[in-house]
């Protein structure tokens, strides 16, 4: 079968049991999996524990998170995980950071958090993706300074812009 056939929430069932299979107790793994249709906008997503996606919304400048839809990977045998979907109009911008983003501390023990990233999002919306990433990326690690980096800064946005086209970009 085609994974553009595939149910997302029954793949990832059958992975959580594969990979529960062989972890450890105490250990897991989070994950986010989505299918974006270009020509729609239409993203169909299930997120096993993992934090939520910022969704920039350029008609109102509003954001809205994704949710997850189960528990993180290999925790336990037989978990459902449920899909869900949203579109992405142009001009808006799916931006899905690592935990390690948010918790980013600085040298007064205080996290970069959920709201500095919603902010960095509404002021960086007019760049490319690519430059969105590397723009707050800075801004977390001019945060920490000169604090040391505990975890991984790893992100991917996807924007769509004007003309309803997509612009991705990973950076671990």
């Amino acid at each position: 079968m085609l994974w553009q056939e595939t149910q997302l929430g029954t793949a990832l069932y059958k992975m959580n049991d594969l990979i529960e299979a062989d972890t450890p107790p105490g250990q897991f793994m989070t994950l986010f999996v989505g299918r974006l249709d270009v020509q729609t906008g239409v993203m169909a997503y299930v997120s096993a524990g993992h934090e939520p996606g910022l969704i920039y919304q350029a008609a109102t400048g509003s954001i809205v998170l994704t949710e997850t839809t189960g528990i993180p990977l290999g925790m336990f045998e037989g978990q459902p995980y449920d899909e869900r979907e949203f579109r992405l109009h142009p001009g808006d911008i799916l931006l899905l950071p690592t935990d390690g983003v948010a918790e980013a501390i600085n040298i007064h023990g205080e996290f970069y958090g959920r709201n500095r990233l919603e902010r960095d999002l509404r002021e960086l919306h007019d760049l490319p993706a690519a430059r969105i990433i590397q723009e707050i990326k800075q801004r977390v690690l001019t945060f920490m300074y000169p604090g040391l980096l505990r975890d991984d800064l790893s992100m991917i946005v996807i924007k769509r812009d004007a003309s309803g086209h997509e612009s991705f970009s990973p950076q671990p």
